[in-house]
């Protein structure tokens, strides 16, 4: 009997740690990230790649070293309403945790509005503004994504104001948004929707009362005012109630303070108790005469957001590619590191076979959302043949990405099994954050609605498609797509004889298959030497989800194939 008690646990298990010792998280998102730093390096001068080469490196630091603590913190400790002062009076001061403001700081300090809106560096740098931004943007997202929305905002307000407002409040204000110094820093947010119609703007009801040549007064309620404590807020509201739709609509800047220096009156009535974004301030507010200044011409207003809400959904896209990037990555580190049934769980066949699902996936949508991106670049620098591709391709990545991230960190998650599951790793926060992508700035119906009115007006696929067709003869199957998308584009022309329900349910499915042909033209045109490590079997993904898998045996990648298709260094 005194053998079988006096046992030690050691002797049993060779290890009791859940990963071997090897294990070492990345150091640098930045310098670990080959298939972003190649794709960079190749698409901006060497003079902007030069200045930006140490920014990337600096924040990619702080995004695998920092971001984390201060985001779960952040997330945990959301911010509340501070509706009153000791004494009654009404203050509606929304208080945040400290580590809100260092992931602020951390953001702000990159550089990653400066370079965009500074006007030295924008003259500097130009042609490449939004990539330069969306660059540090991208690696800053795979640490904190609620700080996210109020970046998004700020740059939102700032095209805005810089291309709309008078001279002395873009002159007044964007100092404001490309400063390096938090403290100096004045946020953006966009106050669009409303109870009557959520999505469907038109049905807005927030008037706008003239009192002098600039000034309004504007009355109603606000629904969902996302970075609900910014400075700088624009607002959508109806000038003449006999005027119905968007067209009714106009434009108006909202600050914290009246032009007399008085508190600009905005009743807070509550924050929103969301399922993710939680570090950052969403807030349902009604206005009472708060001033707001007209921007552009009345009845334009929303013409004008349309401005803010496209670059907010190529926002939208980064953030979703760079969550599921670092959910991705956490995942094949815990899978290169964890032993089951005698051998590392990267080598069973079945995780690499979804492993090579979710690399494919990703790479499909990370070169669709920089390509767009470059769009809008040639577009801002006066290419209108590439604004003519942006207004498709803007909804049309939008949707797929905001798609993909959720059912990429959803996959990354059950990867890691129970550990994916806990709240102190990091990806439940991004599963929440990323839940709230394809909803926000237009839900995924409302892309194909968008992509649908786009073809409806002056046939607007067309330039895309051309784009797409230049790229798709690069390809061996050549022939075979441009028969496929002859089909494609007769059954788009079909919709315009048939009635509206029936045109917005089967475009949907066309725009789907269409998407995975511009994800196409993009990775052929993109393939090299070195990136076709991870654009050779996306590329054949993307075939195999138009025209279906070959018969036959299922061939698993190996474990070399999948380490070459992540292109991640430890």
């Amino acid at each position: 009997m005194e053998g079988v008690l006096n046992f030690s646990y050691g002797k049993l298990f060779t290890s009791d740690t859940v990963l071997d010792n090897a294990y070492m998280p990345s150091k640098n998102f930045f310098v670990s990230d080959q298939i972003f730093v190649h794709f960079l390096q190749k698409e901006i001068s060497k003079e902007a790649w030069a200045f930006m080469q140490p920014k990337l490196s600096r924040l990619g630091y702080k995004a695998a070293s920092l971001l984390d603590h201060f985001s779960l913190s952040a997330d945990k400790n959301p911010p509340f309403l501070k509706k009153r002062d000791a004494y009654g009076r009404t203050i509606n001061e929304i208080v945040f945790h400290p580590d809100y403001k260092k992931l602020l700081q951390i953001a702000v300090e990159s550089g990653m509005l400066s370079v965009k809106w500074d006007p030295e560096l924008r003259e500097e740098y130009k042609g490449y503004s939004n990539r330069l931004c969306f660059s540090l943007a991208f690696l800053y997202g795979m640490g904190e994504s609620g700080v996210s929305c109020p970046l998004c905002m700020t740059d939102g307000v700032a095209r805005v104001i810089n291309s709309f407002a008078d001279a002395e409040d873009r002159d007044r204000l964007m100092k404001h948004i490309y400063t390096n110094d938090v403290e100096q820093l004045f946020t953006g947010a966009m106050f669009l929707t409303e109870k009557s119609g959520g999505s469907d703007v038109g049905k807005n009801l927030v008037s706008a009362q003239r009192i002098d040549s600039s000034y309004y007064l504007l009355n109603g309620e606000k629904w969902f005012c996302s970075n609900a404590n910014a400075e700088i807020k624009l607002v959508l509201a109806r000038t003449n109630p006999d005027v119905k739709g968007t067209e009714g609509l106009s434009l108006f800047l909202v600050e914290k303070h009246k032009p007399d220096g008085q508190i600009n009156p905005m009743d807070i009535i509550r924050l929103k108790d969301k399922l993710g974004t939680k570090s950052m301030a969403s807030a349902e507010i009604i206005l009472t005469d708060t001033f707001g200044k007209l921007i552009g011409k009345e009845g334009e207003g929303f013409k004008i957001m349309v401005e803010m809400i496209n670059l907010s959904r190529l926002w939208n896209s980064v953030i979703a590619v760079s969550a599921f990037r670092r959910c991705l990555i956490e995942a094949y580190q815990f899978l290169s590191h964890r032993h089951s049934f005698g051998r590392r769980v990267l080598d069973h066949a079945l995780v690499r076979n979804k492993l090579y699902d979710l690399c494919c996936r990703y790479t499909a949508d990370f070169y669709l959302t920089w390509k767009a991106i470059s769009f809008l670049d040639k577009a801002d620098s006066g290419d209108a043949s590439s604004g003519q591709v942006l207004r498709m391709i803007t909804p049309m990545v939008k949707r797929q990405t905001a798609e993909t991230a959720v059912y990429g960190i959803r996959e990354c998650m059950e990867l890691m099994g129970g550990m994916g599951y806990m709240e102190d790793t990091i990806l439940p926060k991004f599963m929440r954050d990323t839940l709230v992508l394809p909803i926000w700035e237009g839900t995924s119906n409302m892309m194909v609605l968008d992509m649908l009115r786009t073809y409806n007006k002056n046939n607007g696929l067309i330039p895309l498609m051309e784009n797409t067709h230049k790229h798709l003869i690069l390809g061996n199957e050549y022939e075979k797509d441009k028969n496929r998308l002859t089909v494609l584009l007769s059954d788009m022309a079909e919709l315009r004889s048939m009635d509206k329900d029936h045109m917005e349910i089967n475009s949907e499915y066309i725009f789907k298959e269409l998407t995975l042909f511009v994800q196409k033209g993009f990775l052929l045109r993109a393939e090299d030497s070195e990136s076709t490590y991870w654009i050779g079997p996306a590329l054949k993904y993307l075939n195999e989800k138009i025209y279906g898998r070959p018969s036959g045996t299922v061939v698993p990648p190996s474990t070399d194939e999948i380490i070459r298709m992540i292109g991640w260094g430890f």
